[in-house]
């Protein structure tokens, strides 16, 4: 008989040798993830790596109009960052694409290059091969009617072919009035209460529309109401008492806002006599005198209210208007009762 063969166990391996192996898994692990993910990062590193380019921001206010026998496309900076037309100038590189009847191009810059500032008007007139841009109406020489029916104007950010602005109009009917306006200021737009005004809560107190600062003492100016919601309220700050230290001047209104009605809320500075006042749909209910230095400077806080509320004195969502804002437009210059009257009659944008 053969004897009967005992297997031998295989030796058990020691707690530090099994550790090792655990780590070198670890290891091979880790580098096989790494190396996954540098793959990753060449194959992508086109859109991980890529600068993402901020667009201009500019808020525009396009009419055909007529000063002569031709017409002008006129377009007025709002608001927002500033522009340029042409090879050199200050802030975002622009150009404006226009299209009337069989000629469609960009318009050529005239001056070579315009800067274009809030409070800014901008007149596209067509001459006998081009459209041109200028800022200047009395440099404008051999202007023509546009041709055709209609014209559409497009501002566009040059730098990432971004729209901006366009808006088409039709030439032949009925044209935008011109206006008389003067050196200071205007602030307007639209608000509805869709809650009863009065405040239930702390922070729907001065329930606010529009305002150019963060507290009292650096607003610019402020579309808001009173404590009790019950009284529109405009507040301005001029340029000498913003160098005194002294806070925005404000006015009221004798009525206030109901639920469920839009108002057109509108305040003016005029600087040549200093006097500011607030308008509601269109007519003039208050007004005082400040100084004519000219509006101060803004502290780069503009901000629109609305149920979120804006922040004020260093705390958030306060100040809450809790109903709908819309179509707020500042125009550094101050408009008259005729033009503030027009804007309350187009109503509602």
């Amino acid at each position: 008989m053969t004897p009967m063969q005992v297997r031998k166990k295989p030796p058990e391996s020691s707690p530090f040798e099994h550790a090792v192996s655990q780590l070198i898994s670890s290891i091979l692990i880790v580098s096989l993830a790494v190396a996954l993910g540098a793959i990753t990062l060449v194959v992508y590193s086109d859109l991980i790596l890529k600068p993402i380019e901020k667009s201009a921001y500019i808020a525009v206010e396009g009419n055909v109009s007529k000063p002569a026998e031709y017409e002008v496309f006129t377009l007025r900076h709002l608001q927002g960052d500033v522009g340029y037309f042409g090879n050199h100038g200050e802030g975002y590189p622009l150009y404006i694409q226009a299209s009337s009847g069989s000629l469609s191009a960009k318009a050529v810059p005239d001056p070579a290059e315009i800067t274009w500032k809030p409070g800014m008007i901008l007149y596209v007139y067509r001459n006998t091969t081009d459209f041109v841009v200028t800022d200047d109406l009395s440099t404008i020489a051999g202007a023509q009617k546009f041709d055709g029916s209609e014209i559409q104007v497009s501002v566009v950010d040059s730098t990432n072919d971004i729209l901006i602005y366009s808006k088409s109009q039709g030439i032949g009917g009925s044209v935008e009035e011109e206006f008389p306006r003067g050196p200071g200021f205007t602030i307007y737009g639209w608000e509805r209460f869709t809650s009863p005004p009065a405040p239930t809560s702390s922070d729907q107190h001065w329930a606010t529309m529009v305002v150019d600062g963060n507290r009292d003492n650096n607003r610019r100016f402020h579309l808001q109401h009173n404590q009790l919601n019950n009284r529109f309220e405009f507040a301005l700050r001029t340029a000498q008492m913003a160098t005194t230290n002294q806070q925005a001047r404000w006015i009221q209104s004798p009525s206030g806002p109901q639920q469920d009605v839009w108002y057109c809320i509108t305040g003016t500075y005029n600087q040549t006599d200093g006097r500011i006042r607030l308008y509601i749909n269109g007519n003039e209910v208050s007004s005082s005198t400040l100084d004519s230095s000219g509006i101060a400077p803004s502290p780069g806080f503009y901000q629109i209210g609305g149920p979120q509320g804006v922040t004020f004195s260093s705390v958030a969502n306060q100040r809450k208007l809790l109903g709908d804002v819309r179509g707020v437009t500042t125009v550094e210059e101050v408009l008259l009762p005729e033009e503030i009257l027009s804007i309350y009659n187009k109503g509602n944008p």
